[in-house]
């Protein structure tokens, strides 16, 4: 699932903030790890952080994308969670995303 391209949570979408793009970026590197998932890569160039989530109960493994980039007068941060295994998650990547948005809006 990605911010604002999941029909089924028509509430997750991509953040917007008013500080600037390394600010944004160094939060949601700090957010990612806070969160205790492995970053696998980080580009600030490139405005993303790739990293792999793990499910609590079983340990399946979720990638996780975060995209920090500059739009017009404010930075956007979009955030992808995917299982790499089966269908369903039964709403295990958005309570992943709402998490991580709650917890990013909370440090910025």
């Amino acid at each position: 699932m990605q911010t604002g391209a999941t029909p089924e949570y028509p509430d997750i979408q991509a953040q917007h903030f008013a500080q600037p793009v390394d600010k944004v970026f160094a939060a949601a590197l700090a957010t990612a790890k806070d969160m205790e998932m492995e970053v696998t890569t980080q580009s600030q160039d490139k405005g993303e952080i790739r990293a792999v989530a793990s499910t609590r109960v079983f340990r399946f493994k979720d990638d996780v994308t975060i995209s920090v980039a500059k739009k017009d007068n404010f930075t956007l941060v979009n955030v992808r969670s995917s299982s790499r295994i089966g269908k369903g998650d039964l709403g295990a990547n958005a309570r992943r995303i709402r998490d991580f948005q709650a917890r990013l809006a909370a440090k910025l």
